[in-house]
């Protein structure tokens, strides 16, 4: 299937792959959600979150108002997506020490009679604490929304 009017549909995606893709994800947003504790980027029609007609709202949508850039409202899927990235924001401000390091730090620890990695995690944990959501109005991303 070589198809020339999709060759460059979407660049870096093999023909199979391309000939999957609807017109409609083309033009669709991507969204960064964290899947696992990994931030990655999809497409808004792939997100497992209500569908807008449906006026779903976040457990924790404390009603604020939230605008985008161009200063039009939120849909009710960007909405569902900022609090639920607000209930788990802390996964993605925590960085830690690659897997090798780690292992390599239990390893050590473990020959040493030391706590090296359980000091490390402790300090991360510590530093990046898990979002308290008991009271949404102190919690914001780096946007202040």
């Amino acid at each position: 299937m070589s198809d020339n009017n999709n060759e460059n549909v979407l660049p870096g995606l093999t023909e199979e792959e391309q000939s999957k893709v609807s017109v409609n994800q083309i033009t669709d947003k991507k969204v960064k959600v964290f899947v696992g504790g990994v931030e990655t980027d999809i497409l808004e029609s792939e997100m497992n979150t209500p569908d807008p007609t449906e006026a779903a709202t976040h457990e924790l949508d404390d009603g604020r108002e939230l605008k985008e850039v161009d200063g039009t409202d939120f849909t009710p899927q960007q909405r569902y997506c900022h609090f639920d990235f607000l209930e788990s924001k802390h996964t993605s401000e925590r960085t830690y020490p690659s897997i090798e390091e780690q292992l390599d730090m239990l390893y050590w620890d473990k020959i040493n009679n030391t706590e090296v990695w359980k000091e490390t995690v402790d300090k991360i944990k510590k530093d990046t604490p898990k979002t308290d959501t008991s009271d949404m109005s102190k919690v914001f991303d780096k946007f202040g929304n």
